[in-house]
């Protein structure tokens, strides 16, 4: 719970400061390194295509299933439970 509030920006700044004294890493989102791999695509992706549109069931030639991924990344969205900083990065490609 901690950490959906200190990744939506939602954390009290009082308990940011508990958390920093004791050692508490909010900061590292789960499943990042899956999360850049997908985004990472989704970039070569939109330089490839000029677009990040990327029809639900497009799979990439290594079997990366990106469609079904940004589908999921829109419908997190939607609930308003992506992370700030993930959103701001799909923004900057168009992410809608």
């Amino acid at each position: 719970q901690q950490r959906s509030y200190y990744n939506s920006g939602r954390l009290k700044a009082e308990h940011k400061q508990r958390l920093d004294e004791i050692g508490g890493d909010l900061g590292v989102v789960p499943n990042l390194e899956k999360w850049n791999k997908f985004y990472n695509r989704l970039v070569m992706y939109h330089q490839r295509e000029g677009h990040c549109n990327v029809p639900h069931k497009h799979i990439e030639e290594d079997g990366l299933k990106l469609g079904v991924w940004l589908c999921n990344q829109r419908r997190t969205d939607r609930k308003e439970k992506l992370d700030k900083h993930q959103r701001q990065k799909l923004e900057k490609l168009g992410f809608k």
